[in-house]
């Protein structure tokens, strides 16, 4: 990675802030524009003398994984995901996957290797399920590949309550039947 024009574009960036919001923010609520924690920060000063070099590596996105992983249950044969990040919440899709007849193994260089083994397993349980809120979204593709799917309302999200009124609005528009009952059924009847 070229560390100078990386800083470079940063800079213009926070310019480009300054310029467009700094001022206005500025004024709006009292404070001088430098950079501050918790205040407007129009600028980010780097001091030293030293040219940076070196690679960063980046991890894979957990909020990409997470569905690409329910979309395995979709695929016939094995899948192999590259870069996946090593997160409770990957893991635990995991395990949900494992329940729903998929098998998983990471390896040390954090791939994920996945293959559907067992298709009659259709109810994610709710133990699992009620440990993140991505988990709604095994669902759609338990449906699609099963004729039948069950998955209790998410939970784990520490931000209160989000709705999945849209997602089954969807899978009804598809063509999906069911309850909204304590468990949510995707069924075809």
């Amino acid at each position: 990675m070229d560390w100078a024009a990386f800083l470079a574009t940063i800079r213009r960036q926070v310019e480009l802030y300054t310029q467009q919001f700094g001022q206005q923010f500025g004024q709006q609520f009292g404070q001088k524009q430098h950079t501050t924690l918790g205040g407007v920060v129009d600028r980010i000063s780097i001091k030293g003398g030293r040219q940076l070099s070196g690679r960063v590596s980046i991890s894979g996105s957990k909020n990409a994984v997470l569905p690409i992983l329910a979309a395995t249950l979709l695929v016939e044969g094995p899948v192999l995901l590259t870069n996946v990040p090593n997160l409770k919440d990957v893991e635990s899709m995991c395990r949900i996957l494992r329940h729903l007849g998929v098998r998983t193994h990471r390896r040390e260089n954090g791939d994920l290797e996945v293959e559907v083994v067992d298709t009659s397993p259709y109810r994610a349980p709710y133990d699992l399920v009620s440990t993140m809120r991505a988990s709604f979204v095994m669902l759609g593709p338990l449906w699609a590949r099963r004729g039948i799917g069950e998955v209790s309302y998410p939970g784990g999200c520490v931000f209160g309550h989000r709705p999945v009124d849209l997602h089954l609005k969807g899978l009804e528009g598809i063509g999906a039947r069911g309850n909204r009952k304590s468990f949510v059924n995707s069924k075809i009847w």
